[in-house]
């Protein structure tokens, strides 16, 4: 059996590493886990969203070559994210836990989130992960109302969602 996929956990603004422990200790009885105690912006001129990404990318790139899942949770699924986009190769898998976009205002907001994940889109082609895979498209991101995205997901799998069934068993 290979060894578990190791896991690098990216906390919540305002909810360092410690406040997760009953949830990280149950992580680790089946993977390898680490986590930054402290994903913290330092006052002055450069802090933000680039600066947060830095100490990802240090954290990520300071771990042994080896591909790893990150998990993150609002602000770190963000984090999770970009950082994924620019270390495709590192990052195995992305696991956002009520994770938000862009947090800022302004007329940027928006553009600034379908870039981010346009490039985590890219960088996770079919076949990266164990579960049924298509290209995603930004078009049913972003274009296509919320309660048309799962039957159109399906579609782009050749899936009819007539045909599933909660009595049908497990496979």
């Amino acid at each position: 059996m290979p060894p578990a996929q190791p896991v690098l956990f990216l906390h919540a603004n305002g909810y360092p590493a410690g406040v997760y422990r009953q949830f990280l200790a149950a992580l680790a009885r089946h993977h390898p886990v680490g986590a930054i105690d402290v994903i913290a912006a330092a006052h002055g001129p450069g802090r933000g969203w680039r600066n947060l990404l830095t100490q990802v990318l240090a954290r990520v790139d300071a771990l042994p070559d080896e591909p790893l899942a990150l998990v993150g949770h609002s602000m770190g699924g963000y984090l999770a994210a970009m950082a994924a986009a620019r270390r495709p190769m590192r990052v195995a898998q992305v696991v956002l836990i009520d994770a938000l976009g862009a947090i800022h205002q302004g007329p940027r907001a928006l553009e600034d989130l379908r870039r981010t994940m346009a490039e985590v889109l890219q960088a996770f082609r079919p076949g990266r992960n164990g579960w049924l895979t298509v290209d995603a498209t930004p078009e049913i991101i972003f274009d296509t109302p919320i309660e048309e995205r799962y039957e159109k997901a399906l579609a782009l799998l050749g899936v009819d969602p007539r045909m599933l069934s909660m009595d049908a068993g497990h496979a």
